[in-house]
């Protein structure tokens, strides 16, 4: 299998021995957790087009087609979503996540973590979604042993406490985590407690009152909070981690406090990989027997079910956003949306492209862009509309005719001082979500220094001259950005919506220039990089 991007390894010497052979003679069950996370409503391939630009890598229509044999060669075989399968595509756009929360259950989903994009349009709408998807009891249970949702009851319907399901004979127990560290989730009136392993902890305790032999955590944390999570509460086996979308090609093998071991998988993101994690249990200890990413790319073929229902989604697709796969560039390289932080460079192509477009498409001074709302690389090859909305899926919620639809953010100008927009680089620089990629500025920044002293006031240039802090900037943004700059304490002026959507802007840019190029400028840097 070629080396997936942006994967981690971890050869402990330890995976091998993982708590301890089985005792000789004892009998042994084997168990087999088929996992993913950070699905996003991929419903279909995306990545490369091939010559009917039909996308090669990922998608539900593919992986379903990897589970399905994975569970003919195992019935008894698991299969855990590790959360967020809200945003990210244009079917979510069309279908609000309940067509992959029902084709996740026809294909067998055991349990599934609530995801901070879950709660990213509130409470109310994520209800609803599981509503119109479960309206009656049955659905596939939902884990969040960190979310309070006792001033929200309504929720207690889909998202149960942990529970224990016998698996061949073996007692095996779920629980679920939730990050409390996203700044776009909304859940409010739930809450979401920062103190996840505590909540783990009980979670764990009451598995094993239950009788629970194994016990496996979703954990939608990211792997650092996973590797916390696995180090400090004891009688977790194994951490199925979710939300930054790592994929590990050998399981992590993390010592945990009161001794033995605990195991943490990730699959990635997109179905791009189904992981296979294969244990043996003895009655008293597990041990890892193997494990594999298993593919899905270009050789998988389509699985029959999702493709029923993926194709009068994608109708509707056309008939609401038109021919999202007509050619509209040709990119000779793959455009990143991440920075390399081992050089003093962190303007990324993706984020150089995006704020370029919305610049022109505002006719203002500069242009600005959050990190954390590029969600996407777009890949080498014909590029098409419908990638660029997975670099920029975002949306608000609305009522139309035809019921509960997302809207795409659309852009909008104001202007600011100098002062104000300091402040808001600060605050990115402080959050790594909220990092801003820019268009019509240039800046650089000390990463050593102290929070809200880190911008190089000497270097920071608008349009070729030194900024003014006192000076008023035209900006253009999305509506997302738009919302957040309150809460970063950011006074702006003069608010005008335009009428294009951000990734209409950035579609209109791409046919534009034809060919992309990934072009990385230096807008911003870090001085405290070593390499450049």
């Amino acid at each position: 299998m070629p080396a997936p991007p942006r994967i981690v390894r971890r050869m402990l010497p330890s995976l091998l021995v993982l708590l301890t052979a089985a005792p000789a003679g004892a009998a042994s069950t084997t168990l087999t957790i088929l996992h993913v996370n950070d699905t996003h409503s991929r419903l279909e391939a995306s990545g490369p087009r091939d010559a009917s630009l039909r996308g090669t890598l990922g998608g539900l229509e593919k992986a379903a087609a990897v589970i399905a044999a994975e569970k003919r060669t195992d019935p008894s075989a698991l299969f855990v979503h590790a959360g967020d399968v809200f945003d990210g595509d244009l079917y979510f756009d069309v279908s609000l996540g309940v067509q992959e929360l029902l084709l996740l259950q026809d294909l067998g989903l055991d349990a599934m973590a609530v995801g901070n994009h879950e709660f990213h349009s509130g409470p109310d709408f994520l209800a609803g979604v599981l509503a119109e998807a479960w309206p009656v009891a049955g659905g596939v249970p939902l884990l969040g042993s960190n979310l309070d949702l006792s001033s929200y009851p309504l929720l207690t319907t889909w998202i149960e406490a942990p529970f224990v399901k016998d698996v061949a004979g073996v007692k095996v127990g779920f629980l679920g985590m939730t990050t409390p560290y996203d700044l776009l989730e909304r859940p409010a009136p739930v809450v979401i407690r920062e103190d996840f392993a505590a909540a783990a902890a009980e979670g764990v305790s009451a598995l094993h009152a239950q009788g629970a032999q194994v016990v496996v955590c979703l954990a939608h944390l990211g792997l650092p909070l996973s590797r916390a999570l696995a180090a400090q509460v004891v009688g977790i086996d194994v951490i199925v981690n979710g939300h930054d979308h790592v994929a590990l090609a050998r399981p992590e093998s993390v010592a945990r406090a009161g001794g033995g071991t605990t195991l943490i998988v990730s699959a990635g993101e997109f179905y791009r990989w189904v992981g296979r994690l294969r244990l043996s249990f003895d009655g008293a200890r597990v041990r890892l027997l193997d494990y594999a990413l298993l593919d899905v790319d270009a050789a998988t073929p389509a699985f029959p079910l999702v493709s029923r229902a993926v194709f009068p989604l994608r109708q509707e697709i056309a008939a609401r956003f038109g021919d999202v796969y007509a050619p509209l560039a040709t990119a000779t390289a793959t455009l990143s949306r991440e920075s390399d932080h081992r050089f003093a460079t962190r303007d990324s192509a993706i984020g150089n492209l995006v704020t370029d477009a919305y610049r022109a498409a505002g006719n203002t001074q500069i242009a600005l862009e959050a990190t954390g709302l590029l969600d996407d690389d777009l890949q080498a090859g014909t590029v098409v509309a419908a990638d660029v909305f997975h670099v920029m899926p975002y949306g608000t919620p609305e009522l139309s005719t035809g019921g509960l639809a997302v809207r795409p953010f659309g852009l909008a100008t104001f202007r600011m001082t100098g002062a104000n927009l300091v402040r808001g680089l600060e605050t990115g620089l402080a959050i790594p979500d909220v990092f801003l990629q820019v268009s019509g500025l240039r800046f650089g920044y000390d990463s050593r220094a102290p929070e809200a002293r880190r911008v190089l006031l000497d270097t920071v240039y608008v349009d070729g001259h030194a900024l003014e802090l006192d000076g008023a900037y035209t900006v253009t943004v999305n509506e997302g950005v738009l919302a957040f700059l309150p809460q970063m304490g950011i006074e702006v002026t003069d608010v005008r919506p335009l009428s294009v959507t951000a990734w209409e802007a950035v579609g209109r840019r791409i046919a534009a220039l034809g060919v992309l190029e990934p072009v990385v400028s230096g807008r911003i840097r870090d001085v405290a990089a070593t390499g450049d």
